[in-house]
Order: C-alpha cells, then sequence, then structure tokens
C-alpha cells in the first residue's frame, strides 16, 4: 500500500513539474517591441525596447535579446514616435515561424542571434522600465540595439525571406 501511495505522489509530482515547465516555455516569447529608432542610430541598425513579461521581477538579459531579435524576424517594428523619417521595418520572415521550424529552432536554441544584437546600459533596467502588473507577473522593458541589415542579410542567404531583387 505504501509502494502505491508513494508512485501516485511521484506521479503527481512529475504531473505538476512537467506543467510549470509548460508555463515557462509559453512565456519565453511573450513580449512587446517599441521602436527607439529616433535616436540617431548608424545606419542598419535599429533600436528597439523590448517589453518582457514574466513571473519573475528578474529577467534575463539573453531573453530580452532573443525576444527583440524574435519580434524584428517574425513581427516587424513600428514607425517611431518623434520623427516621420523613421518608417518602421516589416518583418523579415512574415510566413512565421512554421514555415521554417527547423531552421529558427537552431537559430535560436544555438545562440546565432546573438551576433545580432546587443543591450544599451549593459542590460541594466531602469527604474521606469520594472512594472508590477500583478502579484505574479511582471512587466520588464530593456533596449536592444540590433544589426538590421545583417540580419536581413543572413536570413535572405539562407534561403528564408525574399530579397526585393527576388520580384523582379
Amino acid at each position: 500500500m505504501k509502494k502505491y501511495a508513494f508512485l501516485l505522489f511521484c506521479m503527481s509530482l512529475f504531473v505538476v513539474l512537467t506543467a510549470n515547465a509548460k508555463d515557462d516555455e509559453e512565456d519565453t516569447y511573450r513580449y512587446e517591441l517599441e521602436n527607439c529608432t529616433d535616436r540617431t542610430m548608424s545606419e542598419g541598425y535599429i533600436m528597439v525596447k523590448v517589453w518582457n513579461y514574466g513571473k519573475k521581477e528578474k529577467i534575463t538579459r539573453q531573453t530580452c535579446m532573443r525576444n527583440a531579435v524574435h519580434g524584428v524576424i517574425f513581427k516587424g517594428v513600428s514607425g517611431g514616435k518623434a520623427s516621420g523619417l523613421n518608417k518602421g521595418h516589416a518583418a523579415l520572415c512574415p510566413d512565421g515561424y512554421s514555415a521554417h521550424t527547423d531552421y529558427f529552432d537552431n537559430f535560436f536554441d544555438s545562440g546565432d542571434y546573438m551576433q545580432f544584437v546587443e543591450l544599451t546600459n549593459n542590460g541594466n533596467i531602469q527604474p521606469e522600465d520594472r512594472i508590477k502588473i500583478s502579484s505574479k507577473e511582471y512587466k520588464i522593458g530593456m533596449v536592444c540595439i540590433i544589426n538590421f541589415n545583417a540580419l536581413r542579410d543572413r536570413l535572405q542567404k539562407d534561403g528564408i525571406s525574399k530579397g526585393l531583387n527576388s520580384l523582379f
């Protein structure tokens, strides 16, 4: 009888731990992008603030950088606030993640995306960028600089997105 009780306890613990791991994975790509490129930037670079949602106040720098690159690839970046010169950037892969699942799994899991992004302020979070939404959820903002041209060229070279010259 004790063996069955112990076995039942272990199985229920496994179910709870697996459910918590699944919840963490679902929060992995829960973010918003805000264009900050109105500041002076080098040609081919864009500056975005990525707002990450999570259960913990401490959001890792890598998560912010991954979400920033993910957003540029799949969502695009809207135009800037102050200037009419910045029209924003369309998504580099409008087909979505499912069109090239193996490629993007490898791209994000291996850390290849890291060569196209860097954090400003060494990843320090400003007080106004740390918002407590509820007792169990935080919204954390970090500013990232993305080498848009190099990222676009890489995706075109790998056959993931098409350049404008493919239309002619």
